[in-house]
Protein backbone atom coordinates (compact mmCIF):
# COMPACT_ATOMS: atom_id res chain seq x y z
CA UNK A 1 0.00 0.00 0.00
CA UNK A 2 1.35 3.43 -0.91
CA UNK A 3 2.10 5.63 2.07
CA UNK A 4 2.22 9.40 2.28
CA UNK A 5 5.39 11.42 2.98
CA UNK A 6 5.33 13.59 6.07
CA UNK A 7 5.27 17.34 5.55
CA UNK A 8 6.88 20.15 7.51
CA UNK A 9 5.07 22.47 9.91
CA UNK A 10 4.85 26.22 9.19
CA UNK A 11 7.97 28.17 10.16
CA UNK A 12 8.15 30.19 13.33
CA UNK A 13 8.03 33.97 13.15
CA UNK A 14 8.61 36.98 15.34
CA UNK A 15 5.76 37.90 17.65
CA UNK A 16 3.38 40.46 16.19
CA UNK A 17 3.04 43.89 17.72
CA UNK A 18 -0.42 42.95 18.95
CA UNK A 19 1.05 40.91 21.81
CA UNK A 20 2.45 44.11 23.32
CA UNK A 21 -0.91 45.88 23.31
CA UNK A 22 -3.19 46.62 26.21
CA UNK A 23 -5.37 43.61 25.48
CA UNK A 24 -2.63 41.36 26.94
CA UNK A 25 -2.47 43.37 30.15
CA UNK A 26 -2.47 40.39 32.56
CA UNK A 27 0.37 38.79 30.63
CA UNK A 28 2.51 41.93 30.24
CA UNK A 29 2.84 42.40 33.99
CA UNK A 30 4.89 39.21 34.20
CA UNK A 31 6.21 38.31 30.73
CA UNK A 32 7.66 39.85 27.58
CA UNK A 33 6.62 38.00 24.43
CA UNK A 34 9.41 37.57 21.87
CA UNK A 35 8.33 35.07 19.21
CA UNK A 36 5.32 33.26 17.79
CA UNK A 37 5.93 29.51 18.02
CA UNK A 38 2.70 28.11 16.58
CA UNK A 39 -0.88 29.00 15.74
CA UNK A 40 -3.94 26.81 15.56
CA UNK A 41 -7.65 27.01 16.13
CA UNK A 42 -8.46 29.46 18.89
CA UNK A 43 -4.98 29.69 20.41
CA UNK A 44 -1.45 30.87 19.72
CA UNK A 45 1.72 29.71 21.45
CA UNK A 46 4.41 32.32 22.10
CA UNK A 47 7.96 32.32 23.36
CA UNK A 48 8.35 34.75 26.26
CA UNK A 49 10.72 35.91 29.00
CA UNK A 50 9.69 36.33 32.61
CA UNK A 51 10.07 39.98 33.60
CA UNK A 52 8.11 39.96 36.88
CA UNK A 53 7.47 37.60 39.75
CA UNK A 54 4.34 35.51 40.30
CA UNK A 55 3.31 32.83 42.73
CA UNK A 56 4.69 30.13 40.43
CA UNK A 57 8.28 31.32 40.24
CA UNK A 58 10.54 34.25 40.99
CA UNK A 59 13.15 33.40 38.35
CA UNK A 60 13.55 36.61 36.37
CA UNK A 61 14.74 36.15 32.80
CA UNK A 62 13.46 32.56 32.56
CA UNK A 63 12.27 31.67 29.06
CA UNK A 64 8.86 30.03 28.86
CA UNK A 65 6.18 29.09 26.35
CA UNK A 66 2.75 30.70 26.73
CA UNK A 67 -0.40 29.36 25.11
CA UNK A 68 -2.83 32.27 24.75
CA UNK A 69 -6.47 31.29 24.29
CA UNK A 70 -9.11 33.83 23.29
CA UNK A 71 -12.23 33.49 25.43
CA UNK A 72 -14.44 34.92 22.70
CA UNK A 73 -13.91 31.85 20.55
CA UNK A 74 -14.48 29.28 23.28
CA UNK A 75 -17.57 27.11 23.08
CA UNK A 76 -18.55 24.60 25.74
CA UNK A 77 -16.42 21.83 24.22
CA UNK A 78 -13.28 23.99 23.93
CA UNK A 79 -13.73 25.31 27.48
CA UNK A 80 -13.88 21.72 28.69
CA UNK A 81 -10.78 20.83 26.67
CA UNK A 82 -8.82 23.76 28.10
CA UNK A 83 -9.81 22.91 31.67
CA UNK A 84 -8.93 19.27 31.02
CA UNK A 85 -5.49 20.22 29.71
CA UNK A 86 -4.73 22.32 32.79
CA UNK A 87 -5.82 19.56 35.16
CA UNK A 88 -3.75 16.93 33.35
CA UNK A 89 -0.63 19.11 33.23
CA UNK A 90 -0.91 19.72 36.96
CA UNK A 91 -1.17 15.98 37.59
CA UNK A 92 1.90 15.31 35.44
CA UNK A 93 4.06 17.97 37.08
CA UNK A 94 6.52 15.33 38.34
CA UNK A 95 6.67 13.29 35.13
CA UNK A 96 9.99 13.78 33.33
CA UNK A 97 8.55 13.00 29.88
CA UNK A 98 5.60 15.39 30.01
CA UNK A 99 5.45 19.11 29.47
CA UNK A 100 6.13 21.01 32.71
CA UNK A 101 3.21 23.23 33.72
CA UNK A 102 4.01 26.52 35.47
CA UNK A 103 0.85 28.57 35.94
CA UNK A 104 -2.37 29.96 34.47
CA UNK A 105 -3.08 33.68 34.14
CA UNK A 106 -6.40 35.14 33.08
CA UNK A 107 -8.04 38.44 32.16
CA UNK A 108 -11.38 39.41 30.65
CA UNK A 109 -10.42 38.42 27.10
CA UNK A 110 -7.79 35.69 27.39
CA UNK A 111 -6.49 32.67 29.28
CA UNK A 112 -2.69 32.31 29.46
CA UNK A 113 -1.28 28.83 30.01
CA UNK A 114 2.40 29.16 30.97
CA UNK A 115 4.62 26.12 30.40
CA UNK A 116 8.27 25.22 30.08
CA UNK A 117 9.90 26.21 26.81
CA UNK A 118 10.91 23.29 24.61
CA UNK A 119 13.63 24.52 22.27
CA UNK A 120 14.33 21.39 20.22
CA UNK A 121 11.28 21.63 17.96
CA UNK A 122 8.67 18.99 17.25
CA UNK A 123 9.22 15.55 15.81
CA UNK A 124 7.60 16.43 12.48
CA UNK A 125 10.08 19.27 11.90
CA UNK A 126 13.00 17.07 12.95
CA UNK A 127 11.92 14.35 10.53
CA UNK A 128 11.28 16.60 7.53
CA UNK A 129 14.56 18.48 7.94
CA UNK A 130 16.62 15.30 7.92
CA UNK A 131 18.10 13.89 4.73
CA UNK A 132 17.05 10.40 5.72
CA UNK A 133 14.75 8.59 8.12
CA UNK A 134 15.68 7.88 11.73
CA UNK A 135 17.81 4.81 12.30
CA UNK A 136 15.97 1.97 13.99
CA UNK A 137 17.73 2.50 17.37
CA UNK A 138 17.10 6.26 17.33
CA UNK A 139 13.44 5.84 16.37
CA UNK A 140 12.96 3.25 19.11
CA UNK A 141 14.52 5.52 21.72
CA UNK A 142 12.19 8.37 20.77
CA UNK A 143 9.00 6.31 20.91
CA UNK A 144 10.19 4.69 24.14
CA UNK A 145 10.14 8.13 25.76
CA UNK A 146 6.67 8.73 24.34
CA UNK A 147 5.50 5.46 25.84
CA UNK A 148 7.03 6.46 29.19
CA UNK A 149 4.88 9.58 29.15
CA UNK A 150 1.82 7.58 28.11
CA UNK A 151 2.48 5.03 30.83
CA UNK A 152 2.41 7.82 33.42
CA UNK A 153 -0.88 9.02 31.92
CA UNK A 154 -2.47 5.59 31.69
CA UNK A 155 -1.54 4.78 35.29
CA UNK A 156 -3.69 7.77 36.26
CA UNK A 157 -6.62 6.63 34.10
CA UNK A 158 -5.86 9.21 31.42
CA UNK A 159 -5.38 8.61 27.68
CA UNK A 160 -3.88 11.25 25.39
CA UNK A 161 -5.93 10.57 22.21
CA UNK A 162 -3.90 12.87 19.93
CA UNK A 163 -0.40 11.41 19.75
CA UNK A 164 1.22 12.52 16.49
CA UNK A 165 4.54 13.82 15.19
CA UNK A 166 3.56 17.43 15.93
CA UNK A 167 2.72 16.61 19.57
CA UNK A 168 6.09 15.07 20.38
CA UNK A 169 8.76 17.67 21.09
CA UNK A 170 12.44 17.75 21.98
CA UNK A 171 13.19 19.74 25.12
CA UNK A 172 16.72 20.66 24.01
CA UNK A 173 18.66 21.37 20.83
CA UNK A 174 20.57 18.08 21.21
CA UNK A 175 17.28 16.13 20.92
CA UNK A 176 18.20 14.14 24.01
CA UNK A 177 14.96 14.73 25.94
CA UNK A 178 11.53 13.94 24.48
CA UNK A 179 8.28 15.47 25.75
CA UNK A 180 4.64 14.75 24.94
CA UNK A 181 2.47 17.87 24.61
CA UNK A 182 -1.11 19.02 23.92
CA UNK A 183 -3.45 17.32 26.37
CA UNK A 184 -6.66 19.04 25.26
CA UNK A 185 -8.25 15.83 23.94
CA UNK A 186 -7.35 13.64 26.91
CA UNK A 187 -9.87 11.08 28.12
CA UNK A 188 -10.15 10.70 31.89
CA UNK A 189 -11.73 7.49 33.14
CA UNK A 190 -13.74 7.64 36.32
CA UNK A 191 -12.73 5.08 38.97
CA UNK A 192 -14.66 1.92 38.24
CA UNK A 193 -16.06 3.47 35.05
CA UNK A 194 -16.43 2.00 31.57
CA UNK A 195 -13.13 1.16 29.86
CA UNK A 196 -14.49 2.32 26.52
CA UNK A 197 -14.93 5.79 25.03
CA UNK A 198 -17.38 6.64 22.28
CA UNK A 199 -16.47 10.15 21.20
CA UNK A 200 -14.39 10.16 18.01
CA UNK A 201 -11.47 12.57 18.27
CA UNK A 202 -7.83 13.00 17.33
CA UNK A 203 -6.06 13.46 14.01
CA UNK A 204 -7.38 11.36 11.13
CA UNK A 205 -4.06 9.92 9.89
CA UNK A 206 -3.25 8.69 13.42
CA UNK A 207 -6.72 7.38 14.32
CA UNK A 208 -7.24 3.64 14.93
CA UNK A 209 -9.87 1.63 13.03
CA UNK A 210 -12.32 1.74 15.95
CA UNK A 211 -12.54 5.55 15.80
CA UNK A 212 -12.86 5.49 12.02
CA UNK A 213 -15.78 3.05 12.31
CA UNK A 214 -17.39 5.11 15.11
CA UNK A 215 -17.23 2.06 17.37
CA UNK A 216 -16.58 2.06 21.14
CA UNK A 217 -12.84 1.97 21.76
CA UNK A 218 -10.37 1.72 24.63
CA UNK A 219 -8.50 5.06 24.52
CA UNK A 220 -5.21 3.58 25.78
CA UNK A 221 -5.27 1.09 22.89
CA UNK A 222 -5.82 4.02 20.55
CA UNK A 223 -2.71 5.70 21.97
CA UNK A 224 -0.66 2.60 21.14
CA UNK A 225 -1.94 2.67 17.55
CA UNK A 226 -0.99 6.36 17.21
CA UNK A 227 2.54 5.70 18.46
CA UNK A 228 2.72 2.92 15.88
CA UNK A 229 1.98 5.50 13.18
CA UNK A 230 4.70 7.76 14.62
CA UNK A 231 7.24 4.92 14.69
CA UNK A 232 6.40 3.95 11.11
CA UNK A 233 6.91 7.56 9.97
CA UNK A 234 10.25 7.84 11.77
CA UNK A 235 11.54 4.70 10.09
CA UNK A 236 10.58 5.53 6.50
CA UNK A 237 9.47 9.22 6.48
CA UNK A 238 5.99 8.30 5.32
CA UNK A 239 2.62 7.87 7.04
CA UNK A 240 1.43 4.25 6.84
CA UNK A 241 -2.09 4.95 5.57
CA UNK A 242 -1.71 8.38 4.01
CA UNK A 243 -3.29 11.55 5.33
CA UNK A 244 -6.39 13.70 4.86
CA UNK A 245 -8.28 16.41 6.69
CA UNK A 246 -11.85 17.71 6.52
CA UNK A 247 -10.55 20.49 4.27
CA UNK A 248 -9.67 17.85 1.65
CA UNK A 249 -13.32 16.85 1.35
CA UNK A 250 -15.43 13.90 2.38
CA UNK A 251 -14.16 11.55 -0.31
CA UNK A 252 -10.53 11.98 0.79
CA UNK A 253 -11.48 11.34 4.42
CA UNK A 254 -13.49 8.26 3.44
CA UNK A 255 -10.59 6.91 1.40
CA UNK A 256 -8.22 7.39 4.33
CA UNK A 257 -10.70 5.67 6.62
CA UNK A 258 -10.96 2.66 4.30
CA UNK A 259 -7.18 2.30 4.20
CA UNK A 260 -6.95 2.45 7.99
CA UNK A 261 -9.68 -0.19 8.41
CA UNK A 262 -8.78 -2.53 5.55
CA UNK A 263 -5.19 -2.07 4.38
CA UNK A 264 -1.94 -3.33 5.86
CA UNK A 265 1.03 -0.97 6.07
CA UNK A 266 3.96 -1.65 3.76
CA UNK A 267 6.81 -3.27 5.68
CA UNK A 268 8.95 -4.57 2.82
CA UNK A 269 10.99 -3.12 -0.02
CA UNK A 270 13.13 -0.01 0.02
CA UNK A 271 14.24 1.12 3.48
CA UNK A 272 12.19 -1.64 5.14
CA UNK A 273 14.59 -4.27 3.84
CA UNK A 274 17.28 -2.69 6.04
CA UNK A 275 15.15 -2.56 9.19
CA UNK A 276 15.55 -5.43 11.69
CA UNK A 277 12.73 -7.96 11.78
CA UNK A 278 12.05 -7.36 15.48
CA UNK A 279 11.41 -3.67 14.80
CA UNK A 280 8.95 -4.52 12.01
CA UNK A 281 7.21 -6.95 14.37
CA UNK A 282 6.76 -4.12 16.89
CA UNK A 283 5.30 -1.83 14.20
CA UNK A 284 2.89 -4.59 13.15
CA UNK A 285 1.82 -5.19 16.75
CA UNK A 286 1.17 -1.50 17.40
CA UNK A 287 -0.83 -1.23 14.17
CA UNK A 288 -2.95 -4.30 14.84
CA UNK A 289 -6.52 -3.73 13.71
CA UNK A 290 -7.75 -5.30 16.96
CA UNK A 291 -7.17 -2.96 19.88
CA UNK A 292 -6.68 -5.73 22.45
CA UNK A 293 -3.81 -7.15 20.37
CA UNK A 294 -1.76 -3.95 20.62
CA UNK A 295 0.89 -3.80 23.36
CA UNK A 296 0.15 -1.45 26.24
CA UNK A 297 2.55 1.39 26.99
CA UNK A 298 4.34 -0.69 29.63
CA UNK A 299 4.52 -3.73 27.35
CA UNK A 300 5.84 -1.61 24.49
CA UNK A 301 8.61 -0.22 26.71
CA UNK A 302 9.68 -3.77 27.61
CA UNK A 303 9.60 -4.83 23.95
CA UNK A 304 11.68 -1.83 22.91
CA UNK A 305 14.24 -2.49 25.64
CA UNK A 306 14.62 -6.09 24.46
CA UNK A 307 15.00 -5.00 20.84
CA UNK A 308 17.59 -2.35 21.72
CA UNK A 309 19.62 -4.90 23.69
CA UNK A 310 19.49 -7.23 20.69
CA UNK A 311 20.56 -4.47 18.32
CA UNK A 312 23.44 -3.52 20.64
CA UNK A 313 24.55 -7.18 20.73
CA UNK A 314 24.47 -7.31 16.93
CA UNK A 315 26.57 -4.15 16.69
CA UNK A 316 29.04 -5.54 19.23
CA UNK A 317 29.28 -8.82 17.33
CA UNK A 318 29.86 -7.03 14.03
CA UNK A 319 32.47 -4.83 15.71
CA UNK A 320 34.33 -7.88 17.06
CA UNK A 321 34.23 -9.50 13.61
CA UNK A 322 35.57 -6.32 12.05
CA UNK A 323 38.37 -6.14 14.63
CA UNK A 324 39.24 -9.81 13.99
CA UNK A 325 39.39 -9.15 10.26
CA UNK A 326 41.55 -6.10 10.84
CA UNK A 327 43.90 -8.08 13.10
CA UNK A 328 44.12 -10.82 10.47
CA UNK A 329 44.89 -8.29 7.76
CA UNK A 330 47.61 -6.70 9.88
CA UNK A 331 49.16 -10.11 10.57
CA UNK A 332 49.16 -10.88 6.86
CA UNK A 333 50.80 -7.54 6.09
CA UNK A 334 53.51 -8.20 8.67
CA UNK A 335 54.10 -11.66 7.21
CA UNK A 336 54.35 -10.33 3.67
CA UNK A 337 56.66 -7.53 4.75
CA UNK A 338 58.91 -10.00 6.58
CA UNK A 339 59.06 -12.36 3.60
CA UNK A 340 60.01 -9.51 1.26
CA UNK A 341 62.86 -8.50 3.59
CA UNK A 342 64.24 -12.06 3.78
CA UNK A 343 64.02 -12.48 0.01
CA UNK A 344 65.94 -9.26 -0.81
CA UNK A 345 69.76 -9.70 -1.61
CA UNK A 346 72.20 -8.81 1.15
CA UNK A 347 74.85 -6.30 0.19
CA UNK A 348 78.41 -6.83 1.39
CA UNK A 349 80.30 -3.86 2.67
CA UNK A 350 83.37 -2.98 0.57
CA UNK A 351 86.76 -2.49 2.22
Amino acid sequence: MASTPVRASPARRAASASTSGARFRALRRHYTVTETLSEGGNSTVYRAVRCGTTGASDVLGEEVAIKIVSKSGLNEASRTALAREVVVLRQLASDANSLRYLEVLEDVQHVYLVMELLVGGDLLSALTHRRSAFSAPDALRVVREVFCSLSALHDRGIAHRDVKLENVMFADADHSVVKLIDFGLCHRRRPGGDLHARQPCGTAAYSPPQIVMRAPYVPEEGDSWSVGVVLYALLCRRLPFGSASPADGGSAMEALGRRIVEASPTLHGGVWDQIPFAVKELVSALLSKTGADRPSAREAIEMIDEILVGLDDEVEEVTHEALDLLAGAQSLMHALTGSRKSASPTRRSEH
